[in-house]
């Protein structure tokens, strides 16, 4: 998994790097169970797939920045966060980051990739 958190939500949430992965990894999982719910190898090549892995961090950079222009975080770059705001900004953050909001799935090289690996394994 090659992605960072965004520093400026980071700091606004009071989320270390730990949990912020945590929820990315949990969220992906609960995903690929959603999308692929009878097909526990392809859950588990997907899971293991570079390509999803770099898909599904785009897609969550996406939905960060989505959720700092709606909310106008970025004007609160340098301002101090009380608990009350931290746990504000990190509901909203859950709520766009919620499984319930995606209508999405994963792009052709993704598929493909992963489809490719299963043949190679055996597995299809």
């Amino acid at each position: 998994m090659n992605t960072t958190i965004n520093p400026t939500l980071q700091r606004l949430m009071k989320m270390d790097d730990e949990e912020y992965f945590e929820i990315l990894s949990n969220t992906a999982f609960q995903y690929l169970h959603g999308v692929l719910l009878y097909d526990k190898e392809g859950k588990k090549t997907l899971w293991r797939s570079r390509y999803f892995w770099v898909w599904w961090s785009r897609q969550w950079e996406r939905r960060n920045k989505i959720l700092i222009a709606e909310l106008y975080l970025h004007q609160l770059y340098d301002t101090p966060v009380d608990d009350d705001l931290a746990n504000w900004i990190r509901s909203e953050y859950m709520q766009t980051h919620s499984i319930q909001k995606l209508n999405i799935l994963p792009n052709r090289l993704v598929l493909a990739s992963s489809f490719s690996s299963m043949i190679k394994a055996g597995i299809v």
